[in-house]
């Protein structure tokens, strides 16, 4: 009876997730309940992973790896090995020693591996790497048959079939085969006997009208040629001397002019003059027939003669003139051979020899090149061979960082290194932000992304000769007062490239529990500081609107008058009384309880924001980023705030270090103002201590004095009225 495997977790993200301490772990993945994974779908694109690896699991080349392509690579992986323990290492090289030798699957990749290792010239090398997969010609070199469906001179059994190869090449083209040599295909192949076939039944036509096209015997070619050459030049005389025939006077029109004669004679008068070629071939006379009497045009004059002894002398024509029948007669029978020459089917065959093509036009040729096409694919398992020990020696490799971050993110939670999703690190505002993610659908991303709880900055990022893209930071530390739209900073990826990021787009979200704390009074701030530059942009213009309409009276402005100091000292003493009513209430408190007081007043002002800030941190979610990028999250990623301290790091000076406090540019302090303001709060504070009994006043007489001094004047006012009376 099987035992039930037992699993381990590890307790991150507020969530238990498996943990991979064994090749027995890996093995038994299909008996992990899915429930329990952390995500269930990831893509292709995006991360930061080997693509060769994720194109190897994508066995449905969707863009996306399922649960169900992750299992059967691991079972996969699990039964071509000896102990499967030997995943755990995640090394670039696999020993030939650690595949199973008492399997049929197994026994053809060890023969595939030291193939491979031979075709390396690495024949001793007992282990093989990923890097030795590289260059896909160096493991096919010098490979006849390697079933991509492509042959190669290599793959010719015999000179002549290397020369019909040849032939097929210079025809129809080339392809690469995965040796990287130049060869055919069945494409290729087909398109070149479709060429050849349609040429042969073109010189075929030729044999079957022989008497008809070729009526001149081996002379008509030349013929067509000096005929052809004059032929639209002639038919111009005819036409230019039907219209003279039918009125004479287009004669200065039809025929060469004065002005044609000035024009050719400024240029080259040689015979390839193009103004003197345009005229006539000859003088436009009779409609009937052209007089050839040695007074052509010279520009013609070479190819006139070409055409009476080529033409008109082998068809027995007088040469002196040219009838309109004569020259229709003519026409008629080169007819057949133009038809048959503008029907011509070459593409190149003709280059090749009327011996090759006859050699080509055998029907074995052809059948002797798909002999060897099917050669080379019947070694399609052998290939795929190579092709499974490739993926073998990649998951030895990567299999069990893919599970860290797939079924688990103990690579995320961990903090030992980076997850794949990880795609590097953004520095902008003295901080950086590890945890960045590639956003590819900004749709998706503006509807999902608020749902993790995090405050987010959106950077495109730019380098030259590179292809732009946009990356999301989680900013977890610090506060947000500089991040601001339009500011830059520099992105890292995980190859060490530095790209120029400009953040575009901000989703607030609180940062920390102590930052929300100081939220209240720092918008307060910014408020009172609106406020005052408000009241100071006010104030300014209507100065300047003052001492404009002063200028314009000519008068000189106004003295600070007695109305006016005395406004300024009501101000003063009002405030004086609003800080003394103040602290007089605050005196009444007593000042056993004043602390608990101002504690009580500050939590009244902090504390909401705190706990909306603490409630919405408890919600930070990995899980809407991820999903947003295609990934199928199936787990609540969250992010604590101990977790989310290490994703964001502050500048801080380095242990040791020297500091000079003095800064020779510091600001320099004006103590009127901060001494003024204090000697007011002083006074209201001792004024509202003496009223409320807090403090004695020292000048203040015993209460039996201040009474007997009460009494007095009423007595000396009785004494007064009886004198009176």
């Amino acid at each position: 009876m099987k035992t039930e495997h037992k699993w381990s977790f590890f307790k991150a993200g507020g969530i238990y997730q498996v943990e991979f301490n064994s090749g027995a772990d890996i093995a038994n993945i299909r008996f992990l309940d899915q429930k329990l994974w952390a995500a269930l779908a990831c893509p292709t694109r995006g991360v930061h992973f080997d693509f060769a690896t994720l194109d190897m699991l994508d066995t449905d080349k969707d863009g996306r790896i399922r649960s169900p392509e992750i299992i059967e690579a691991c079972e996969w992986a699990c039964a071509m090995l000896k102990n499967p323990d030997t995943l755990m290492a995640g090394s670039d090289n696999l020993k030939i020693s650690d595949i199973k030798d008492d399997t049929e699957d197994g026994k053809v990749l060890i023969s595939t591996a030291k193939e491979v290792l031979k075709n390396l010239k690495k024949p001793d090398a007992d282990s093989i790497s990923v890097k030795d997969f590289d260059d896909k010609s160096a493991v096919f070199a010098k490979t006849p048959f390697n079933a991509d469906g492509v042959i190669t001179l290599l793959s010719a059994e015999s000179e002549d079939l290397k020369n019909t190869i040849s032939s097929v090449m210079k025809v129809a083209g080339s392809v690469k085969d995965r040796s990287g040599e130049d060869g055919i295909n069945a494409d290729l192949i087909n398109r070149f006997f479709d060429k050849l076939n349609a040429y042969c039944a073109w010189k075929s036509e030729s044999e079957q009208n022989k008497d008809k096209i070729f009526f001149l015997g081996d002379d008509t070619a030349a013929a067509f040629d000096a005929f052809f050459a004059v032929s639209s030049k002639i038919d111009d005389y005819f036409t230019r001397a039907s219209i003279l025939a039918y009125g004479n006077a287009s004669a200065d029109l039809v025929n060469a002019t004065r002005e044609n004669f000035a024009e050719i004679l400024k240029g080259d008068v040689s015979s390839n003059n193009e103004l003197l070629a345009a005229l006539p071939i000859v003088k436009i006379a009779s409609p009937d027939e052209i007089c050839f009497g040695g007074e052509e045009n010279p520009a013609w004059k070479a190819k006139i003669k070409l055409f009476k002894t080529s033409v008109l002398e082998k068809m027995q024509i007088p040469s002196d003139s040219l009838s309109f029948e004569n020259w229709n007669k003519i026409k008629a029978a080169f007819a057949p051979y133009a038809a048959w020459i503008s029907s011509k089917s070459d593409g190149g065959i003709s280059d090749l020899g009327e011996a090759e093509i006859k050699r080509l036009s055998e029907p074995s040729q052809k059948v002797a090149l798909f002999d060897l096409i099917a050669k080379d694919e019947a070694l399609k398992y052998a290939v795929d061979n190579i092709e499974r020990l490739e993926k073998l020696v990649r998951l030895n490799r990567d299999l069990l960082e893919l599970l860290t971050n797939f079924v688990s993110f103990k690579s995320f939670y961990t903090r030992k290194g980076k997850a794949m999703f990880q795609v590097g690190e953004l520095f902008i505002d003295q901080r950086v932000c590890e945890l960045c993610i590639r956003v590819d659908d900004a749709g998706r991303h503006a509807a999902l992304s608020p749902l993790s709880y995090t405050y987010l900055i959106y950077c495109d990022c730019k380098r030259k000769g590179e292809a732009p893209f946009t990356v999301v930071a989680a900013v977890t530390s610090g506060d947000c007062d500089n991040l601001l739209v339009g500011r830059n900073g520099i992105f890292f990826d995980r190859e060490g490239k530095d790209w120029d990021a400009t953040i575009t787009k901000i989703v607030q979200n609180p940062i920390s529990v102590r930052q929300a704390f100081w939220s209240p009074y720092k918008r307060f701030a910014a408020w009172i500081g609106d406020l005052i530059a408000k009241r100071a942009s006010a104030a300014d213009a209507n100065a300047m609107s003052s001492m404009t309409s002063a200028t314009e009276k000519n008068a000189a402005p106004k003295k600070l008058d007695i109305g006016t100091l005395a406004a300024i000292g009501v101000a003063i003493g009002g405030i004086t009384t609003t800080i003394s009513a103040i602290l007089i209430a605050l005196g009444g408190i007593g000042m056993v309880k004043l602390p608990l007081y101002i504690v009580g007043a500050i939590l009244l002002i902090s504390l909401p924001s705190m706990v909306l800030a603490s409630l919405k941190l408890k919600k930070r979610n990995l899980g809407p980023l991820l999903d947003a990028n295609s990934w199928a999250v199936n787990t609540r990623a969250k992010m604590n705030l101990v977790l989310g301290a290490t994703l964001t790091s502050s500048a801080h000076l380095p242990k040791g270090s020297r500091k000079c406090l003095k800064d020779p540019f510091a600001q320099k302090r004006n103590y009127a103002l901060p001494i003024i303001f204090i000697l007011i709060l002083a006074s209201s504070i001792v004024g509202a201590c003496l009223q409320a009994g807090v403090i004695k006043n020292p000048f203040e007489k015993p209460a039996e004095e201040q009474k007997s001094e009460q009494v007095a004047p009423l007595t000396d006012a009785g004494q007064t009225a009886e004198k009176v009376k």
